[in-house]
């Protein structure tokens, strides 16, 4: 009781002294305080509201006070309790009185006006539950009272971030134009769901109808795959699990694949003994049977799920595929991307090999047409951290190559694959060679940046909505 009446008591002193009290502080010489007397049969003692302020309006604002009043303590103990008879009453008394009424001012007449009617309501409760049955029922009360208060208000927010489909939210793997389009196709199958705050009981069974709502959805394509990302959530109470697992019994009857992200152990812990995950320390799998999955991030998460929605429409490269296949329709006549060719240096790498080194001049720029390439940003404390994969079908060191700009990221091969180069001296040779070549490739250069500038842009609105 003591620590609680020093913690309800300092934010009471801090607003009527316009000063800062440090509850560590109060809280450590209180406890030694306490230790000293208890063994000479002293009380326990805490801040008292009261005679702080009494003492803060008489002047007494530094340590003689608190001094002077041992002093005081002792000397009626030596002296006897019948000294303190000689002390006029009056005078206390008034003291007291002033302090009294300063208060019920202050909280009763001025709370009308700065409260809430709730609030208000609540203050003029527990000042008469002080009055007529004690100080500790009227601050029990008012505990719980403010717990009761603090679990409404708090299970109003909304525990959703956001949330986003697969139509404008996607893995950072670079696809082909043909992939690009299946995805976009069929992006509402991919349902995100990214998570906030502190998950309990008042705000996982709003949760648990916003899922079952958009799952049975009849106006929307029928969601394949929820992911629910938990990078931002603080924690979760066991009594939130119970949410969980109805959601995951919701996602199995409709044949929806539950895939959880960026989960604390400790979070992860609770919902494995729901049955909802694997345990803490088993990797997310990625077999078809599994019912629930579960990635440490969410990038990778998603480039998994466009994997499969890929393999499904059989738009999953091959490597079979030529340059023709993968670029030819894009340039508006078959017959353009042969001529392309022309200019263009095959080259064969395998995995692990640098094509692109950050900070270097840009010189040329690869079309893809098998294997996988991924960009890195490199960081001053040596690590790197990955930007972007792409895969067959797709261009890598466009922007360098036409801006002039050095490169802005180290590009690697993940995969052997097969490139075709085309350099900063060949692309001048073709635009001066075949100027219906030329257009055909800055409209497709065009094109490209603006699709993925457009894509980006859609996904920022959506997040800011």
């Amino acid at each position: 009781m003591a620590a609680i009446v020093i913690l309800l008591n300092s934010a009471s002193v801090e607003i009527e002294t316009h000063s800062d009290v440090d509850l560590d502080h109060e809280l450590k010489v209180t406890g030694a305080a306490n230790i000293i007397a208890a063994p000479l049969g002293g009380l326990v003692g805490c801040l008292a509201l009261s005679r702080t302020l009494l003492n803060h309006k008489a002047g007494a604002t530094s340590r003689v006070s608190g001094i002077l009043a041992a002093c005081c303590s002792a000397a009626i103990l030596l002296a006897g309790a019948a000294s303190i008879s000689y002390l006029p009453r009056s005078v206390l008394g008034g003291l007291l009185l002033y302090l009294g009424i300063g208060l019920m001012l202050e909280w009763i007449y001025d709370g009308w006006f700065k409260f809430s009617r709730f609030d208000y309501s609540l203050v003029v409760c527990i000042v008469l539950i002080i009055a007529f049955w004690g100080f500790l029922p009227g601050v029990g009360i008012g505990l719980v009272v403010a717990c009761m208060l603090f679990a409404f208000n708090y299970s109003r927010i909304n525990v959703i971030k956001y949330a986003l489909s697969g139509t404008n939210y996607s893995s950072n793997v670079e696809r082909s134009f043909r992939q690009h389009r299946v995805l976009e196709e069929r992006g509402e199958q991919v349902h995100i769901i990214r998570l906030q705050g502190y998950i309990f009981f008042g705000t996982a069974y709003p949760l648990l109808l916003e899922v079952l709502k958009r799952i049975q959805a009849p106006d929307k394509t029928k969601v394949r795959y929820l992911f629910l990302d938990f990078s931002f959530v603080s924690g979760i109470d066991s009594s939130s699990v119970l949410s969980f697992s109805k959601m995951k019994q919701i996602a199995e009857a409709n044949r929806v694949k539950l895939i959880f992200v960026h989960l604390r152990p400790d979070i992860q812990k609770l919902l494995a003994e729901g049955k909802c995950v694997p345990r803490p320390g088993r990797e997310g799998s990625t077999e078809p049977d599994r019912e629930c999955q579960v990635f440490p991030d969410l990038d990778y998460a998603l480039g998994w799920c466009e994997n499969r929605i890929l393999e499904e429409a059989k738009a999953l490269e091959t490597g079979e595929q030529s340059f023709e296949d993968h670029f030819a329709e894009l340039f508006g006549k078959p017959e353009l991307a042969a001529r392309l060719k022309q200019y263009l240096e095959k080259v064969e790498a395998p995995s692990g090999k640098v094509l692109f080194k950050q900070g270097a001049f840009a010189e040329d720029l690869y079309f893809v047409e098998a294997g996988e390439v991924t960009a890195y940003l490199e960081l001053p404390d040596g690590s790197r951290k990955r930007l972007r994969s792409m895969g067959a079908g797709t261009v890598v060191g466009e922007m360098g190559l036409f801006l002039g700009h050095p490169r802005s990221a180290t590009v690697i091969t993940e995969l052997p694959g097969r490139f075709y180069r085309l350099t900063a001296a060949m692309l001048k040779k073709l635009e001066a060679e075949d100027l219906e070549l030329a257009n055909a490739l800055h409209r497709f250069m065009v094109k490209l940046l603006a699709d993925r500038l457009a894509h980006a842009n859609e996904e920022i609105a959506h997040l800011l909505e």
